[in-house]
């Protein structure tokens, strides 16, 4: 089983957004989450060391919902 990120919580999150249809393009440090209907990727530390930064994850994610179908309750 393949590991996106060192925390669990990302690495859950990141592995629900993959079954929705996203793609993941690892880095050196960082990674990328691409949705076909996004013209940028997301970017997701591999590292993530901030108190909020899965928070702030999320909230990026749901923001762009509407053009993803993705829902807090899949997260």
């Amino acid at each position: 089983m393949r590991k996106y990120c060192s925390d669990k919580d990302f690495d859950f999150v990141i592995r629900c957004l993959l079954r929705h249809g996203w793609g993941y393009q690892r880095g050196g440090k960082h990674g990328k989450l691409t949705h076909p209907s996004l013209r940028r990727p997301i970017t997701v530390s591999i590292s993530p060391s901030g108190r909020r930064s899965l928070q702030r994850f999320k909230q990026t994610v749901l923001s762009t919902h509407n053009c993803t179908g993705v829902t807090k309750s899949q997260m």
